[in-house]
């Protein structure tokens, strides 16, 4: 894969991001970032296209924390995975993990719920 099919997939994710409903730029041929917008622009995060580690040649979208998004030519499943971290929680949700406790459990309950699934 040249940089240049590299960009392009950076510019597939962010025209996809856009269109639901993220701000979304391509900051550099492998580096796109992405957030919430409106009221909820703080929460933004750059994702990168690399390369699996130990010599694989495939292509993967990675968090800047370093955990895996989904494979760089599955443009949906990285859509999807990210919309869901970078979205506000709906009122209803926000209005019950309060109602739930302010404890522990109300807190991780949360955080499971927008957590990128392991691939």
């Amino acid at each position: 894969m040249t940089n240049d099919d590299v960009h392009l997939l950076a510019e597939k994710l962010a025209d996809d991001c856009t269109k639901a409903g993220l701000v979304a730029e391509v900051l550099a041929p492998t580096r796109v970032r992405v957030g919430a917008p409106g009221r909820h622009a703080r929460l933004t995060e750059t994702v990168c296209c690399m390369p699996l580690p130990h010599g694989d040649e495939s292509l993967m979208w990675w968090w800047s924390w370093g955990e895996p998004i989904s494979p760089a030519a599955h443009i949906p499943d990285a859509v999807r995975v990210i919309s869901r971290v970078l979205s506000p929680p709906a009122a209803e949700d926000a209005v019950a993990t309060r109602a739930a406790g302010s404890g522990r459990t109300a807190q991780r309950q949360s955080y499971d719920r927008v957590s990128p699934p392991r691939f």
